[in-house]
Order: structure tokens, then sequence, then C-alpha cells
């Protein structure tokens, strides 16, 4: 589009806005808004595992042990131990947002992995 266009564009939609009358109605927007969050389910965390957590990733011990093992130092008794990992607490009965799991564990390792340990 040549610049003489986008000018005579801006006038006729300037010229239209100035003799826009109360009467109109405002066109309805299409539906292109960013969809909320849906929350992940919460579970209820039992005695067992008590720690209500958030955590972006939630897979046996054996599938990432070089990352928990390694640079973490967790080395569960069990190599098909639930991990999570950059874990976050959360309040019993509360959900977790975006991609976050909802998860009940056992323990909870601050820190630069923020795992949980022995989750369901």
């Amino acid at each position: 589009m040549h610049l003489r266009s986008v000018i005579e564009l801006l006038a006729m939609s300037s010229l239209a806005v100035k003799g826009a009358s109360a009467a109109c109605t405002p066109i309805p927007s299409s539906s292109t808004a960013t969809p909320t969050p849906t929350p992940s389910v919460t579970p209820d965390c039992g005695s067992d595992q008590s720690i209500a957590l958030c955590c972006m990733n939630l897979a046996p011990w054996s599938t990432n042990s070089g990352i928990w093992g390694g640079a973490c130092g967790y080395y569960p008794a069990d190599p098909n131990e639930r991990v999570g990992a950059r874990c976050i607490t959360r309040a019993p009965g509360t959900n977790c947002f975006g991609s976050l799991l909802a998860t009940c564990c056992a323990g909870f390792i601050p820190g630069q992995c923020s795992l949980g340990t022995r989750c369901t």
C-alpha cells in the first residue's frame, strides 16, 4: 500500500468518526482474547503425601535421573519414585494454573530444583 493510500484511509476513518451519531452501536470485537488458563484438578492430599504442590514436571525419577540426581542431588531408594520438579507449595484445596500440575508429595526439597519427593 502506498503512503498516499494510507493517508487517505486515515482521513476517511477520521471523517467517519467525526460524523458518527450517538445512535451508532459499537461493532462487537472478534474473539481474539487470550483464554483464561484452566486450573489443574486439585487432588486431596492424604496423610502419606500431605504436602500440596504445583509442579512443572511430574515423572518417575529414572526418566530424568541425570538432572534430579546429578544437578539436584536427589537419589531415592526406588528409581521409579514419582518426583515433582520446579514445584511451589500451594494451600490445600487450591488449584494450580497454567501448565503447572497439582500433586501431593511426602517431601519437598526447596532450592534450585524445588523437588517434590514420593509424589502421587
